[in-house]
């Protein structure tokens, strides 16, 4: 038995038993091979669900911002890293006419496909195009022939589009503003996400207060608030993500450390702070597989 062996009979063999034991034999090895069979079906469909998630994953990517909007007065930049194969944090800056740019961060609860989805539905939905599901822009009869909606405006249509619901118990956080590159004000509306960080000359601090999140009440009051940006300001959009990022001793990243980092990067650019913070974030976590999407989208005047 130590051998390797699964029964054994004794002298002298009873033909009796002997059928019995090998009858029990049969129906072991038939057992074991419905269980490999079952197994090799198990391996196909993950390898097709494994197709699936990335093909899924290549055109949630493709829905994030490729390359930055070019104006004179402004830069921007970001850096994502999804915790999974679909993510849902999303984020974009956008154009939305010669002097406006727009710039959104959201994120949706959970993970995997049902968080992807609706990160995607959402992604579209917050589209500069002037058409009947953009909620960037409404048509008007006199030229321009559109206005931008304002930001508080964007999260209350977005709060009754999307209500609470108990089944999915899904919702999602969002910063969405819009920076004027005349008057380079940045407004905005913070429905229960991480306020931004507003980097100065003078230091970096957290701005504002948040509202709700998206879709938690249903007649929900959404704040628009607002920040001057100066020549060499710099404005950051993240996610929890970030400030919540665990070390070996469960201990989190923080806001705190999170602006002490982002001040330090002050005097490179927008693309190599950010490489900076992602780069001590993964120092802090000990990995970089983080347990949560990390996205952070920033701006900054020239």
């Amino acid at each position: 038995m130590e051998s390797g062996a699964d029964d054994f009979l004794t002298k002298p063999v009873d033909p009796d038993e002997l059928r019995v034991r090998l009858k029990a034999g049969q129906r072991v090895i038939e057992l074991e091979h419905r269980v490999a069979e079952r197994n090799a079906e198990l391996e196909k469909m993950n390898e097709r669900m494994q197709i699936d998630l990335n093909a899924a994953a290549r055109i949630q990517k493709a829905l994030l911002p490729g390359e930055p909007p070019t104006v004179p007065n402004a830069r921007f930049s970001w850096s994502f890293k999804p915790c999974d194969e679909l993510a849902g944090d999303t984020f974009n800056a956008i154009r939305l006419d010669e002097n406006h740019i727009g710039l959104y961060l959201l994120d949706v609860s959970g993970h995997g496909v049902a968080a992807a989805l609706l990160s995607v539905t959402l992604s579209r939905l917050l589209s500069p195009l002037s058409s009947a599901n953009s909620l960037l822009k409404r048509p008007t009869e006199q030229p321009p022939f559109y206005q931008l909606v304002p930001p508080a405006e964007v999260a209350a249509e977005l709060n009754q589009r999307f209500p609470w619901d108990p089944g999915t118990r899904q919702f999602f956080t969002l910063v969405y503003g819009i920076l004027d590159l005349r008057s380079t004000e940045f407004r905005y509306v913070c429905a229960g996400h991480p306020s931004p960080i507003h980097l100065t000359h003078g230091g970096a601090s957290l701005t504002g207060k948040s509202s709700p999140a998206v879709g938690f009440i249903p007649a929900a009051t959404f704040t628009e608030q607002s920040l001057k940006l100066h020549p060499g300001d710099r404005v950051y959009l993240y996610s929890d993500g970030i400030p919540e990022a665990m070390n070996d001793a469960m201990k989190e990243y923080s806001d705190d450390r999170l602006i002490e980092t982002l001040s330090r990067h002050r005097n490179v650019t927008l693309a190599a702070s950010l490489a900076g913070l992602e780069e001590e974030l993964i120092a802090w976590h000990g990995s970089a597989q983080f347990d949560d999407d990390v996205s952070i989208l920033a701006a900054g005047i020239v």
